[in-house]
């Protein structure tokens, strides 16, 4: 074989195997966010919802969950009796 040969031959197997790991890739990040589409609670199996969308939806629950958190933490507790008290 000539060694021209071998350089398009070893060219074309890198690039199959470029695109075999970026298709890898993009499917383990798909099912990333499938998975976490399916954590919050508006999910809705009907509809597809963006990645933008799951993000934006994620940020928003994360902050409700804060906010419930502090809230939960706070409840009877007397003043000055707060988790940051010394």
């Amino acid at each position: 074989m000539k060694v021209k040969q071998k350089v398009k031959i070893k060219k074309k197997q890198e690039t199959i195997n470029n695109r075999l790991w970026e298709r890898e890739r993009r499917n383990k990040l798909n099912d990333a966010f499938g998975q976490l589409d399916r954590q919050l609670p508006d999910f809705d199996p009907s509809r597809a919802r963006s990645k933008l969308a799951v993000l934006l939806a994620s940020i928003a629950h994360i902050g409700h969950l804060q906010q419930l958190v502090e809230t939960l933490n706070g409840e009877g507790v007397g003043e000055g009796q707060g988790r940051h008290a010394t």
